[in-house]
């Protein structure tokens, strides 16, 4: 969104000079200095994502012309339904509670699940969970059993 941190110190040194691109990845929210640059790109009718000098973002403090090229790329740190599905695959775990994402994209998703063989459910919206934790009390416990490595019988004392 360069609107915050060290993105508008970068953005401002890059967005001057023809010669550079500044790609933008992600979402960019509209009123933003990121998403203003997206409406220079949808704007710019020649064909080249660069601009003219008459077209000025305001980053931080600063006015600064855009004279380098611009382009979006897709970007996500979501895992799409096929890796979700894949993942699941290779744990196999009991139980798979769906708790992020729109409705339609849930229900999708436990179905697809099921026909893998993974029973999924959705809770609701602020519904209450118990879960029986001695598996993972016991997981825990087994964790922490004191380390008897002697990896570091070797060293200098």
């Amino acid at each position: 969104m360069l609107s915050g941190g060290a993105s508008v110190h970068y953005a401002g040194r890059i967005l001057e000079d023809a010669r550079n691109l500044l790609a933008l990845v992600g979402h960019q929210d509209p009123g933003t200095p990121g998403g203003k640059l997206l409406d220079f790109l949808h704007n710019n009718t020649s064909g080249n994502s660069g601009s003219t000098p008459q077209q000025l973002l305001e980053i931080g403090e600063q006015s600064v012309p855009v004279r380098c090229k611009i382009e979006k790329y897709c970007f996500s740190a979501h895992a799409d339904m096929n890796g979700i599905i894949s993942l699941m695959k290779a744990l196999r775990p009991e139980q798979v509670l769906l708790v992020h994402g729109e409705a339609s994209a849930l229900d999708s998703l436990k179905a697809n699940l099921s026909v893998e063989g993974i029973h999924a459910d959705i809770p609701l919206k602020g519904q209450t969970l118990t879960f029986n934790t001695d598996a993972s009390n016991a997981a825990l416990n087994y964790q922490k059993r004191p380390y008897t490595s002697n990896i570091l019988s070797n060293r200098r004392k």
